[in-house]
């Protein structure tokens, strides 16, 4: 403290919140993912994989004005792409 004063500290907090990090003895602890974090890093990757959204309406307006070859390619790309990161099973 810039006052000079002492703090105790617990270690049992200490090791509390290096757990609740995933920490532990100056080490990283592996964890199973939370369906939270599964489901977020499917939508990460879904996103990253995904047509611009600039490419998305592209082949919508040409696909309502009669040309549909552009609107076929996106959705097969959306689709590879759904198939290649399934959403994660919610177990609980």
């Amino acid at each position: 403290m810039p006052d000079g004063s002492v703090i105790s500290i617990n270690q049992n907090v200490i090791d509390q919140v290096f757990l609740a990090n995933g920490l532990a003895n100056g080490s990283i602890v592996s964890r199973p993912a939370t369906y939270s974090e599964q489901l977020a890093e499917c939508y990460r990757q879904r996103l990253l994989g995904y047509p611009s959204v600039d490419t998305q309406l592209d082949a919508a307006f040409h696909a309502r004005n009669g040309s549909t070859t552009q609107q076929v390619a996106v959705d097969a790309q959306i689709a590879a792409v759904k198939a290649q990161y399934p959403k994660p099973v919610q177990t609980s």
